[in-house]
């Protein structure tokens, strides 16, 4: 199953990233028991702070930064607007756009973070992904418990969330300039996470 088997939502919401969160929180919460990340979803407010948090959320970045990478591998051939490489680009992007809504919940974030793009006029050199994972990396690298360190730290969240925001900004602008406005942005989740949701009741 693929999103070309999924139909197109039938209503779009009000609010798509509170819709989108909300249905990423519920796709966590059951791949939470399949990847054994235990109490990760009950402990978010302290995520940035744990050892096992900072794993975990490195991980999910990695998670983000090899779909961009995919997604880019697809753009590179793409050939005609409508050929095959434009639409798995863009379905490498909602999987990202996944991996990226789930490291901020992880985090303790909400939709909030997600920053008002549209209707703004954005230029080929505001969109590159480059931008997405340098600003990840930096949000990363205030994440100091590394696994094999006897000392552990709080984290700087302010500098964390700095990071944080400026990684959203960045790839709210890739995928507003490459999939399209909000409700096409929601479309792609939707079909995504429908395929998500089927692979884990296929167990695949």
């Amino acid at each position: 199953m693929n999103i070309n088997d999924v139909e197109d939502p039938k209503d779009i919401p009000d609010d798509i990233w509170e819709a989108i969160f909300i249905k990423q929180n519920e796709l966590a919460e059951k791949y939470s028991d399949i990847e054994g990340m235990g109490d990760l979803l009950q402990t978010k407010k302290n995520n940035i702070n744990t050892a096992k948090g900072q794993k975990w959320l490195k991980d999910f970045a990695w998670r983000v930064t090899e779909e961009i990478a995919e997604a880019w591998e697809a753009y590179d051939m793409i050939e005609e607007p409508d050929d095959q490489y434009q639409l798995h680009f863009k379905e490498e992007l909602a999987d990202a756009l996944h991996f990226l809504v789930e490291l901020t919940i992880i985090a303790g974030y909400d939709e909030s973070i997600v920053p008002p793009i549209e209707g703004t006029v954005l230029a080929d050199e505001d969109t590159e992904p480059w931008s997405t994972i340098y600003n990840m990396g930096l949000m990363c690298n205030t994440l100091k418990n590394k696994p094999w360190k006897q000392t552990q730290m709080l984290t700087d969240r302010n500098e964390f969330e700095k990071y944080l925001k400026k990684t959203w900004e960045q790839f709210s602008k890739l995928i507003y300039y490459h999939i399209g406005e909000e409700d096409e942005i929601y479309n792609f989740y939707f079909k995504k996470n429908a395929v998500n949701k089927f692979r884990q009741r296929s167990k695949y």
